[in-house]
């Protein structure tokens, strides 16, 4: 997206935020401003009231902004607590908002500064819409995500993730948990993906409902009820929309056999495109539809493998997590 800004010359604009509180301060520089009574067709954009729809706390006040410093260290994040847990010794809790259908889980790390105050500085959040559906139920969808970049790859993701799911499940009126679901069209080959094959929110869910079957359903997933059934059952379905459970029993499947057994990685192999299949048939949307036998065909063999490779690096992180 291209922005194009009215009536100044070589603008320029710092910004400043208070790390807890998020009060944001614009020091903006410029070099000229139009003059509008030479230049009447033009009308200049009043910077400050433009950004203040995106964000709220923005001043250009710098003693108003210094003197939030004063406050700052005893800002207490909004929401009830759902979960504290402790990370190479800093301790960090997430919080949510309700707003209409929205709700936003924040996360916060919780530190004492240099006199030993309880202060509190946001690490990342997640936006859930709520759409509701027959018969007075709920659809949670999982919106957007971001974990700032100071503390990602650090397994906050993976724990914001997984106590927004246990908040859910535990609404009885919460039918599934639904999430972000991307697709792309590569030119020229007409081959569709699902999923971008580096997308982490996927990675990331995929694992955390691994978790979450593997701490509520252990003996539904264990290996010996897996190796009995050929398909999902049921009872594997909780709370978690049936596409992606379906995902968890491929994952503990493939998990539980021998990949070097021909007759077992066929068995897995027509689980997974089963569902990819199902997956074409059932799409409405028009790129989703492929007719052509042998694109499909081609189709199936890509995303089997891409799949293969997704499911052992989801696994071997899994393990990595419970076993080390």
């Amino acid at each position: 997206m291209n922005n194009t800004t009215i009536g100044y010359k070589n603008l320029h604009i710092d910004i400043y935020c208070l790390s807890s509180s998020l009060t944001f301060f614009f020091e903006i520089v410029d070099e000229k401003v139009i003059d509008t009574k030479e230049f009447r067709e033009f009308e200049k954009n009043c910077i400050v009231s433009s950004l203040n729809q995106w964000i709220p706390t923005t001043t250009i006040d710098f003693e108003y902004f210094m003197s939030n410093l004063e406050t700052e260290n005893s800002y207490k994040p909004l929401g009830d607590q759902l979960l504290t847990y402790t990370l190479q010794e800093e301790e960090s809790s997430p919080y949510f908002i309700d707003y209409q259908n929205w709700f936003i889980y924040l996360l916060y790390q919780q530190y004492q500064n240099d006199n030993n105050q309880i202060c509190y500085a946001p690490i990342g959040f997640t936006k859930v819409y709520l759409h509701y559906t027959y018969s007075n139920k709920k659809r949670p969808k999982i919106s957007q995500m971001l974990i700032l970049p100071p503390y990602q790859r650090k397994g906050h993701g993976r724990r914001l993730l997984k106590s927004i799911y246990n908040d859910l499940r535990n609404d009885s009126r919460v039918q599934d948990i639904t999430g972000i679901r991307n697709f792309s069209k590569r030119k020229g080959q007409e081959i569709i993906s699902y999923f971008k094959k580096k997308d982490k929110f996927i990675a990331l869910r995929d694992l955390v409902s691994l978790e979450l079957c593997h701490t509520y359903l252990p003996d539904l997933f264990s290996k010996e009820s897996i190796n009995k059934v050929n398909r999902l059952t049921k009872e594997m379905i909780d709370k978690a929309q049936e596409q992606q459970t379906r995902r968890v029993y491929e994952m503990y499947f493939l998990r539980s056999i021998n990949q070097n057994d021909d007759e077992q990685m066929k068995r897995f192999r027509l689980i997974v495109k089963q569902r990819l299949f199902h997956s074409i048939q059932s799409n409405k949307h028009p790129d989703l539809q492929i007719t052509n036998l042998e694109i499909r065909k081609i189709y199936l063999i890509t995303q089997y493998e891409n799949v293969l490779q997704h499911y052992e690096y989801i696994l071997e992180t899994f393990d990595k997590h419970y076993y080390n």
